[in-house]
C-alpha cells in the first residue's frame, strides 16, 4: 500500500513539472481596486485600459475600480491627506501607487530631494497597508531625453532611474509588490529608438497612449492575468472552421461569400488612444488579439463586414493567409457592445474626476455646508450607479455574424488591366464667375456660428 501511495505521489510530481499550474489572477471577483497617485492616475487612460481587459477577460468578475490622481508641486505633497479623503472611504482591497512620473523637477539630481521622497513614500506605503489592502507600487515611466535636449543635458533619465531604484527598495522593505514600469518602458524605448510614431512619452516625461499601455501591461503582468489571444482558422472552400476560444459556425454561400457566426468569446479589448499602432508594436497584443487566418482565401482581396455590408473593411488576401488581427480595426471593433462598454466606463471615470474636483472646492459660506455634503454624496452614488451599468453590460460575443466576400474589382482600362476610377476635376477655366462675385460689399466669408457652452454633463 505504501508503494502504491509513493508511486502516486511521484506521478503527481512528474505531471506538475510537465504541466505547471499558472498562478491565479490576483484580482478577485469582489475586490475593490484603487489606482492612486499624481499625474499618471489623474488621466484615467491606464486605469481604463486595465479595467477594460479585466471586464472582457473575466466577464463574471464584479470587481470595482477607481482612479485618483492629482498634479502636485512636490512629488508626494498632500498625498496622505488625499488618501484619507478619497481612498479610505472606498474601503479598498487592492491599492496601486504611482508617483514621480512627470513630477520630479527637471533639473540636476538632488540627493536631499530623493531622501525626502523615500521618507514620504515609506509613510504612504505604511498608510496604504493599514487599510489591509494588497499594495502594489509602480516605478516611474522611463523619460525620453531625445525628445528634449534639456533632459539629456541634466541627465534626467539617470535621475528617474535612481527614483525607480528607491521605489523597489522601499516596496521590498514594506512587503509591497513592485510593478516595474521603468524597466519595461526603458527596454521598449531602446528597441524603438528614433521612431516618433512609437514614442512612449508626449514630451519627454509625460506618457503617451503607448506609454500608458506599457504601464497597463506591467500591471497585468504583476497581477498574473491570463492572455486572451484568439485564433480563428477557416477554410474558404468548405464549411469548416476552428477557434481557440468560444465557438464558430460557418455557412458557405456560393464561391464568393462566407458567413462566420461567433459565440462565447470576449469582445475586443480597445485601449484608449491606440490610433494606428499595429499589433507587433502594441504592448497590449500580449494580452489581447483576435487573429483570423484563411490559408486558401481567393486572390483579389476580401471584404469583412457585419451583415448587409455594415462597417465593411477590405483586407488583402495575403493578410488573411498569414493571419490578420480583427481586434485592432474592422467590424468587430465597431460592435455596439464594444462602444457601450467604452461609453459607460468613460462616464464612470468622468464622474470620479468630477467628484475629486468638487472635493477640492472651499465651502464659501457656512450655509452651504449641508448642500456641499449632499452634492458630494450624490456624485459618489452616481459613480456607483454608472459602474453598476458597466457590470451588467454584455462582454462576450454571442451569435455575432461576420460576412466575408470577394472585394469588388475596379473597372478595367482599355488594355484590360484593373484601374481605379478617378473622378475628373471640375473645369474652372471657362467659368465666368470671379472669386468674391455675388457677395455683399465687405463680406469675405460666411460668419462662424459659436456654439453656446453649457454646464458639463457627467452622463454618457
Amino acid at each position: 500500500m505504501r508503494n502504491i501511495a509513493c508511486i502516486s505521489w511521484i506521478l503527481l510530481v512528474v505531471l506538475a513539472a510537465a504541466h505547471p499550474v499558472r498562478a491565479e489572477f490576483a484580482i478577485g471577483d469582489q475586490d475593490r481596486v484603487v489606482f492612486f497617485g499624481n499625474r499618471v492616475f489623474q488621466t484615467p487612460a491606464m486605469a481604463m485600459g486595465v479595467e477594460t481587459y479585466v471586464r472582457i477577460r473575466y466577464p463574471e468578475s464584479k470587481a470595482r475600480f477607481r482612479s485618483y490622481g492629482r498634479q502636485a508641486a512636490a512629488v508626494l505633497r498632500g498625498a496622505v491627506e488625499r488618501f484619507e479623503k478619497q481612498v479610505v472611504p472606498f474601503d479598498p482591497t487592492v491599492v496601486v501607487l504611482s508617483f514621480v512620473t512627470g513630477d520630479v523637477p527637471q533639473r540636476e539630481f538632488s540627493k536631499d530631494q530623493l531622501i525626502r521622497f523615500e521618507n514620504d513614500l515609506a509613510k504612504m506605503v505604511d498608510r496604504a497597508k493599514q487599510t489591509r489592502a494588497r499594495v502594489y507600487v509602480m516605478t516611474p515611466l522611463c523619460p525620453e531625453a531625445s525628445q528634449r535636449p534639456q533632459l539629456e543635458k541634466i541627465e534626467y533619465a539617470a535621475t528617474i532611474e535612481q527614483y525607480a531604484g528607491a521605489i523597489r527598495t522601499i516596496a521590498q522593505e514594506k512587503g509591497a509588490t513592485v510593478i516595474d514600469w521603468f524597466a519595461v518602458s526603458k527596454q521598449y524605448s531602446a528597441e524603438h529608438a528614433g521612431s516618433k510614431r512609437l514614442a512612449i512619452t508626449a514630451d519627454g516625461t509625460h506618457p503617451s497612449a503607448l506609454g500608458f499601455a506599457l504601464g497597463a501591461t506591467a500591471i497585468l503582468d504583476a497581477w498574473g492575468a491570463d492572455p486572451c489571444n484568439i485564433t480563428l482558422t477557416a477554410d474558404w472552400t468548405s464549411e469548416s472552421a476552428s477557434v481557440s476560444m468560444g465557438q464558430v459556425g460557418v455557412t458557405q454561400v456560393g464561391e464568393d461569400r462566407m458567413l462566420l457566426k461567433l459565440s462565447g468569446m470576449p469582445i475586443p479589448c480597445v485601449f484608449p488612444g491606440r490610433g494606428t499602432i499595429t499589433g507587433k508594436d502594441w504592448p497590449g497584443t500580449k494580452y489581447y488579439s483576435f487573429t483570423l487566418q484563411i490559408p486558401n482565401v481567393p486572390d483579389g482581396g476580401i471584404m469583412i463586414s457585419e451583415p448587409n455590408g455594415k462597417n465593411a473593411l477590405p483586407y488583402l488576401s495575403e493578410q488573411l493567409r498569414q493571419g490578420t488581427d480583427l481586434g485592432f480595426v474592422g467590424p468587430l471593433v465597431k460592435l455596439d457592445a464594444v462602444a457601450d462598454l467604452a461609453k459607460w466606463m468613460q462616464a464612470k471615470y468622468k464622474a470620479v474626476r468630477d467628484r475629486q474636483r468638487f472635493m477640492q472646492r472651499t465651502i464659501p459660506e457656512p450655509e452651504y455646508q449641508q448642500a456641499y455634503e449632499t452634492y458630494y454624496l450624490g456624485l459618489a452614488q452616481y459613480t456607483e450607479a454608472t459602474e453598476n451599468v458597466v457590470l451588467r453590460l454584455p462582454r462576450t460575443l454571442d451569435n455575432v455574424t461576420l460576412e466575408l466576400y470577394k472585394a469588388p474589382r475596379p473597372p478595367k482600362d482599355s488594355k484590360g488591366e484593373g484601374k481605379a476610377r478617378v473622378e475628373p476635376k471640375p473645369d474652372t477655366k471657362g467659368d465666368p464667375k470671379k472669386p468674391g462675385q455675388g457677395k455683399k460689399p465687405g463680406q469675405s466669408k460666411k460668419p462662424t456660428k459659436h456654439k453656446e457652452r453649457g454646464s458639463p454633463d457627467v452622463r454618457p
